[in-house]
């Protein structure tokens, strides 16, 4: 691992691991992360860069060039390339709807990867300390019947996927990173309403009201409200087939498009553009 002095000496810092530390950017790290670069001896670059800082905006189109013309991987974050102008180096590279795929399906590994590790530790130690261990809730916890495990994964991953496009669709619109967080709200919307029907229905007791019952097939709340159905009620297994057939067909269905709205949006700059102005413009390039 090598960085540029004050990034690597977070890295150090927060990880424990050995850093080789280059100038700072404002001395020449940059060119010096370039040069090795140039002569091979960087697999990866990870560019974090300060949206207060004019000065990283050089930094990143140098770094992007020379990546790009070492096929080295690189990555940063959407409306920071943007930002940069760094995606119209990035774009000559590789398809725009490559570089959507490639992040979200990162992002969902990196995700999974996480719940393996973390849920993984927590079993692997109750397992050893079982015996000493007399908690029927702890139990109840880590005793979870193989099929409903199943159902977190399927629900997880495509829930994970559904929000993922839609994140990224809206986010490449947005040419600065002040724009996100008011692009994205809408999505954000959606998320908190199917946390709120899930949270207000097992506090009242019934999972299976009227509401649980629709949002258990509506794409975006189905993945908590079904999945809540599942663990503490009675659900028939069509009801479940036809949840999850919808989330399915629903995620690729949004995949697509989000994939459509990527590969335009991506090369959008100035004012955060309309949805209807971003789907003329999609379906225009069919």
């Amino acid at each position: 691992i090598c960085a540029t002095n004050r990034t690597g000496n977070l890295v150090a810092e927060a990880t424990g691991l050995p850093v080789q530390l280059f100038l700072s950017h404002a001395h020449g790290g940059s060119q010096q992360i370039g040069a090795r670069i140039a002569y091979n001896e960087i697999d990866m670059v990870l560019f974090f860069n300060d949206p207060n800082s004019e000065d990283l905006d050089r930094d990143l189109k140098y770094i992007a060039s020379m990546c790009d013309q070492n096929n080295v991987p690189f990555a940063t974050n959407v409306a920071t390339e943007k930002s940069s102008r760094a995606m119209e180096v990035l774009v000559t590279s590789a398809k725009p709807t490559s570089m959507m795929f490639g992040k979200v399906l990162a992002s969902c590994i990196a995700g999974f990867s996480q719940l393996v590790l973390v849920f993984g530790t927590a079993i692997l130690l109750y397992n050893v300390n079982k015996e000493a261990l007399s908690n029927p809730l702890i139990a109840s916890i880590f005793d979870i019947p193989i099929e409903l495990f199943i159902y977190l994964i399927v629900f997880f991953v495509l829930g994970f996927l559904i929000y993922a496009f839609m994140f990224g669709a809206i986010g490449s619109t947005a040419s600065k990173l002040e724009d996100i967080n008011t692009s994205v709200m809408p999505i954000t919307f959606l998320f908190i309403i199917a946390f709120m029907v899930v949270m207000f229905s097992m506090s009242s007791g019934s999972v299976d009201n009227t509401a649980m019952l629709v949002c258990s097939y509506i794409p975006f709340t189905s993945p908590m409200a079904m999945f809540t159905r599942i663990c503490m009620s009675t659900v028939a297994w069509y009801e479940i087939a036809a949840s999850i057939a919808i989330l399915v067909g629903s995620t690729i269905g949004i995949g697509i498009l989000s994939a459509k709205i990527y590969r335009v949006g991506v090369l959008l700059y100035g004012m955060p553009p309309k949805f209807s102005t971003i789907m003329k413009t999609v379906f225009k390039k069919q």
